[in-house]
């Protein structure tokens, strides 16, 4: 059997405290995260699919591969299915070889389905690319200072 893990992130509801989400239990609010997950990733969760897992420390790409990668081996998996947006999976690949070289990495790029055929239809996605393309170029780089070191 092939270990997959799934790892993607889907912004879960914010509100206020006390505010409309007060009443809404955990639990639902977590189905609604793991519905858009495996939608995103063009899966559907059948009954041999007993076990899903959230992370809950990471608030950054290099956050998401350490913790990723801390439980990954404390599973004893060994193979990693990434899913992420197309735009941003230069940089995740990135960050989670480094942070787990142990670990055979699948990416899984997505589409946004609302993105236009052209950048020049949608400037907001040239700005949003461009971005992640500085975003890259600095992970790289920090990563290649601390080649010889054992961490960032």
């Amino acid at each position: 059997m092939t270990d997959i893990v799934i790892v993607a992130a889907v912004r879960t509801a914010i509100g206020k405290f006390g505010g409309a989400l007060a009443k809404a239990p955990a639990p639902e609010l977590g189905a609604t995260v793991i519905k858009a997950l495996l939608a995103r990733a063009h899966l559907i969760a059948g009954p041999e699919d007993t076990e899903i897992v959230l992370g809950h420390v990471a608030n950054s790409t290099i956050g998401n591969a350490e913790e990723t990668g801390d439980w990954m081996r404390a599973e004893g998996l060994h193979s990693l299915r990434l899913v992420t947006a197309n735009y941003h999976m230069p940089r995740s690949l990135l960050e989670f070889r480094h942070a787990m070289p142990d670990i055979a990495i699948v990416p899984n790029p997505v589409f946004p389905a609302d993105s236009p055929d052209s950048w020049r239809d949608w400037p907001e996605v040239a700005r949003a690319v461009a971005l992640e393309y500085e975003k890259y170029l600095l992970a790289w780089l920090s990563l290649a200072l601390v080649a010889d070191g054992d961490g960032r």
